[in-house]
Parts: structure tokens; C-alpha cells; sequence
């Protein structure tokens, strides 16, 4: 978003908040353009405050979209932008060897939208139709002949699909978790994913090789999946695994979270 795509009301609203409240939420910036991804509003309320508040991420161009579709998921966002994101992403994965046959799949998979969202923002190109074979060309007396049966590809959606698009990847607690201890000067990466079944951790610590997961109410029923994969990392990587469990979010268990991270760190917890 410019600044042209500000919103006078929202800013004038925030800055009424800063008078309350400290600010909650840093801006995330991209180390590599410079630019504010997520709380440009907020910045633009209070500079000076928000400058203390920031959270520089080093992302590529494809990452650099990814963070702004996933801060941005429960904003008003015009769809005008969201299309303009999700085309310019649709690109990007193409270039990478998506193909166009999977490309609404991939987009539903990787963005919090589901394939039905993203198939109405994509162009033409990316909507995958499938049609069945046409009939005998030899003409029926007195039959009118069968038209091609046409069948618009759709992945099935799974109870997993359904339960991962109702419950964001990220949660209020991992979120604040990690962007609190990058902001206090912790070096944790975001978004580091091994090649390896997929598996992302909320927080990887290179200088420790230490991977962080942070599990809440959305893991369970995961557990075997989430360890086997784990296991995988440590033996492919030699990987220190931290997992932290918590049952509900509350200041008090973050901030326990918080320490531990920590902890670990430092080399505290083996």
C-alpha cells in the first residue's frame, strides 16, 4: 500500500490509541527494499513512537507479498490490491516451475484464501478446465447430439483442509512471541523451511541451530505427524528441537514462553 492508500480516519483513530496504549504490534519492514510490509497506518499515526517498534525481516520479492497477504488477512483490503498481490505471486511461482494447471491449488495453499477466493482474482491463464473427450463426429438421424461434459478442477477438501483454512497457520501467540523477542534484539529467523517434508519452524536461531515450535490447541491431534517430521530435522540437520506447548493464550504464558526461548538460547536447556 501507498501512502496515497492511506486511510485519514484510521490513522487519526490510532493516534487517539497511542495516548492509551502502548503500541501492541511492531511494523514489520523488508531489510532489502526498505519498505513497511505490515503498519504503514501506524507509522504514519506516529513515526517517532513506531521507529522503535520496528522488526526488520530480510525477504525476497515472493516473500516480501506472502507477509504482506498473510498480516494483512483479516484488514480491509480493497480487491483490487489482493488481486494485484496474488497475480504478481502467481507470476513469481511460475517462474519457479508451478504450472498453470496447479498454480489456484498452490496459491490456496501457501496464502490464507481458499481456492475459491483465488479463483476469482487469478486470470483466465491460471483456471485450469478440464473437458471431456468430444463425441463421434458420425451424425445420429433424429438425435440431438451430446455436448462435451465440462469439469472445473477443484482439490478435494479434506477435514484437514477445512480445519488449516478455519485456524490460521500462525497464531496470536507464536505471532507475539517471536516478533516481541526480534524486537527486544533476539536474531530469530521467520518463515525458515527445510527441505525436507514440510515442516516450518515459528522461529529458527542460526548462530544456535536451534528450531522453535510453538504448539497450541490448533496442533493437536498433529502430534505424531508434527514429530515425526522433527525427528527428520534433527537427524538431516543436527538441529536442536524446542517445543513449547500451551493449552490457551495469556499474557502470563507468554511471557513463560518468552523465557524459555530465552533459555535456550543461551545454552541453559539442553
Amino acid at each position: 500500500m501507498s501512502r496515497k492508500g492511506l486511510d485519514p480516519e484510521v490513522v487519526d483513530g490510532l493516534r487517539k490509541s497511542f495516548k492509551v496504549l502502548r503500541p501492541v504490534y511492531p511494523i514489520v519492514k523488508s531489510k532489502r527494499t526498505g519498505r513497511i510490509v505490515d503498519g504503514l497506518h501506524r507509522y504514519e499515526a506516529s513515526p517517532a513512537t513506531y521507529a522503535r517498534y520496528c522488526v526488520e525481516v530480510d525477504m525476497d520479492e515472493k516473500e516480501e507479498i506472502l507477509y504482506r497477504l498473510h498480516l494483512n488477512y483479516r484488514r480491509a483490503v480493497s480487491k483490487k490490491e489482493r488481486q494485484q498481490q496474488l497475480v504478481k505471486l502467481a507470476e513469481i511461482l511460475e517462474r519457479e516451475g508451478v504450472g498453470r494447471r496447479e498454480m489456484v491449488s498452490e496459491l490456496a495453499r501457501i496464502t490464507p484464501f481458499t481456492d475459491r477466493y483465488v479463483r476469482q482474482l487469478l486470470p483466465d491463464k491460471y483456471k485450469m478446465v478440464e473437458r471431456a473427450p468430444k463425441p463421434e463426429a458420425e451424425p445420429v438421424p433424429h438425435i440431438e447430439k451430446p455436448q462435451p461434459e465440462v469439469r472445473v478442477y477443484k482439490p478435494e477438501e479434506t477435514r484437514e483442509f477445512r480445519e488449516a483454512r478455519m485456524h490460521p497457520g500462525v497464531s496470536r501467540m507464536e505471532f507475539e512471541v517471536v516478533t516481541e523477542l526480534m524486537t527486544e534484539g533476539l536474531p530469530l529467523e521467520t518463515e525458515r523451511e527445510f527441505c525436507l517434508q514440510s515442516t516450518t519452524p515459528d522461529a529458527y536461531h542460526q548462530g544456535k541451530n536451534l528450531a522453535i515450535y510453538i504448539d497450541g490447541p490448533v496442533h493437536k491431534g498433529r502430534e505424531e505427524r508434527d514429530e515425526r517430521l522433527r525427528e527428520l530435522l534433527r537427524k538431516r540437520y543436527s538441529c536442536r528441537v524446542l517445543v513449547l506447548r500451551y493449552e490457551e493464550y495469556s499474557k502470563a504464558v507468554k511471557e513463560e514462553i518468552k523465557r524459555q526461548i530465552r533459555e535456550a538460547v543461551s545454552g541453559e536447556v539442553a
